[in-house]
């Protein structure tokens, strides 16, 4: 084996972000971003409904997200195991990006909110001792750490 450390990580970024699954998820966010989309159909397409197509396409693409915030933690554990202890390194970085991608839209969705009302300071050190931004950190450096393996 050329590293465990990249694998070993994710596994506990994982672990980390299962157990932070409400706020890691990034869940509320989603359903904000998907009502407000709706919202804005329905007024582009005002008096009559938007077409069927549009709304199922629409549908198809946040329950695609859906599915990813909630497996994240899973998901970063896969790709800790496949880095362990397959040495696939490609997949598992890939299969981590996949994971903390909804915490990372998450949460960089709440730190512009926090540059806007001026409570950066504050959220980055809340976020720096919760379980969400540990996990979404330990994530980040697995994968950055997977390219110096190679």
């Amino acid at each position: 084996m050329k590293s465990n450390v990249p694998g070993i990580i994710a596994i506990i970024a994982g672990i980390l972000a299962i157990l932070a699954t409400p706020d890691f998820t990034g869940f509320g966010l989603y359903v904000f971003i998907f009502q407000a989309v709706a919202l804005l159909l329905v007024v582009i397409f005002s008096p009559s409904p938007p077409p069927l197509i549009i709304v199922i396409l629409l549908f198809i693409v946040f329950l695609i997200l859906f599915i990813f915030a909630a497996a994240g933690g899973f998901t970063v554990i896969l790709g800790g195991i496949l880095i362990l202890g397959y040495e696939k390194f490609g997949l598992g970085r890939f299969l981590i990006g996949i994971g903390i991608g909804a915490g990372l839209i998450s949460l960089i969705f709440f730190l512009i909110v926090a540059m806007i009302f001026g409570v950066l300071v504050i959220l980055v050190v809340l976020l720096l001792f919760t379980l969400r931004g540990l996990a979404i950190i330990l994530s980040i450096i697995a994968r950055r750490l997977t390219r110096k393996v190679k």
